[in-house]
Formats: structure tokens, sequence, C-alpha cells
């Protein structure tokens, strides 16, 4: 890929339940999500907007955010009443299609270039550009955001060697590594060869073919990140961010 290839478009999966939050996202009487993760607050401000304000200053200025339909109101009021540092769309799902699904159903019009694709409910600072030069100058399909942690067990691992990811595991019990799946890719439109038809795909069953097809290259992340998906995370990001 030519590396004078600039990316600016961006991905934010918020469609989440949010379970691991309750109550504070969930309403167990009614089973279902009363408060989506992603606009939960972080010194006074929702984590979806520190994610667009890093995208931005990062380049990323086009960006659609993934939300499930009953909370489209909810992000609706939260657009209108924030900051408009960039053009923010929406892709609304009836329901929980995984983490693949939404690659698929953005406009073929607008994903017909690299992008940077985000879970909602982290906060991320480090230099996104060096990731994305990175990506560019590279033949993968998919650049993965690792981190190192001291507790893997949350996380998807991937064990590297010789500069390779040769392994992903999602498995609580098996530990193969402390590198962990960040939750923070460029994606180049080919992914979508990996369709395989079903109305719920997750993105980590992409990543086998991806791997024997050397296609899925990483990045190591140096600098802040917080996983906010659940109370013990939460709290820690409250503490330090």
């Amino acid at each position: 890929m030519k590396s004078s290839q600039k990316i600016s478009k961006g991905l934010i999966l918020a469609g989440g339940k949010g379970t691991r939050l309750a109550p504070l996202t969930y309403d167990w009487l009614e089973d279902k999500t009363k408060f989506p993760k992603a606009l939960i607050p972080v010194h006074n401000k929702p984590i979806i907007e520190w994610l667009v304000d890093w995208f931005v200053k990062n380049g990323i200025i086009d960006i659609y955010i993934a939300i499930n339909k009953q909370h489209k109101e909810d992000f609706k009021a939260w657009k209108n009443s924030s900051p408009q540092v960039a053009n923010i769309q929406f892709l609304v799902e009836g329901k929980n299609g995984g983490t693949f699904l939404p690659l698929l159903t953005l406009p073929r019009k607008w994903f017909n270039e690299p992008i940077v694709m985000s879970y909602g409910d982290e906060l991320k600072d480090f230099d996104l550009r060096k990731m994305i030069q990175q990506h560019l100058d590279s033949e993968a399909t998919i650049t993965m955001g690792i981190r190192q942690v001291n507790n893997p067990k949350p996380y998807g691992q991937v064990l590297i060697r010789e500069k390779h990811i040769i392994k992903f595991v999602k498995d609580k019990n098996q530990l193969i590594s402390s590198s962990v799946d960040a939750g923070i890719y460029i994606v180049n439109p080919d992914i979508k060869e990996y369709d395989d038809g079903r109305n719920f795909q997750m993105m980590e069953d992409r990543y086998p073919w991806l791997i024997i097809n050397k296609e899925l290259d990483y990045f190591l992340l140096r600098g802040r990140w917080f996983d906010c998906g659940n109370w013990q995370s939460y709290e820690e990001a409250i503490k330090n961010w």
C-alpha cells in the first residue's frame, strides 16, 4: 500500500449492552440496557466524546458510530449537545450483530479505503498516527493494536514470534501471552471478503484465517489505555485518566 495515503475515516463500536456495568447501565427487571456505556462519563465527559476528540487529534474527522436502535435518542441528544469537532453519523443496529458485522453494513462508497476502528468503551491516548503509518507501509489487511497487561484473562491474547502474530486465544482458561487485543484496529475494505453470511459475526473469528494468510499485523501501544467495560476498570479510569 502507498505510504503517502492518509486515513481520515473511523468507526466506533458502541452497540454493546453494558451488562458488566450493571446496575448503572442495565435494567434487570426489563432485561434491557437503560444507558449505553459509551455515554458513561469520565471526569464529566462521556467516553465516546473522549474517543472522538482523540480521533480528531490524530486526523480522523469522518466518523461512524455503531449503536443499538434502543439508544438512538440517547446518542442523538449527546451529539446535539457536544462540540461539533467531526462529521459524525450513526450506524443503527436492530440487534447485536457482533464486532465484525458493522464493517459489512457500512456504506460501500464510504468504506472504500482503510479506516480506523475502535471499541467504544475504552479510553485511549497514544500516537495513532504512528499506527496508521505502520499499517499503510505494510501489506496487512488489519493492523491490531496490542497492549501488555498484568492480567490477560479478560481479553483476547496475542502470541507473537519473530515479529509476527502466530496465534490468538479468547479462552480465559488458556494463558499464552501477556499481550492482548486492545480494541483498536486499522482495517482495509478487503476484510469484507471474510464475510461468512451469518447474522452474528465476531472480529476474532477472522483472525485464524488472517494469520494463515499473513494479513494480520500488530502495533504495540505505548501510552494510556483504559478498558472501562467493568466496574474495576472503570474505577481505575476515574482515578488515573
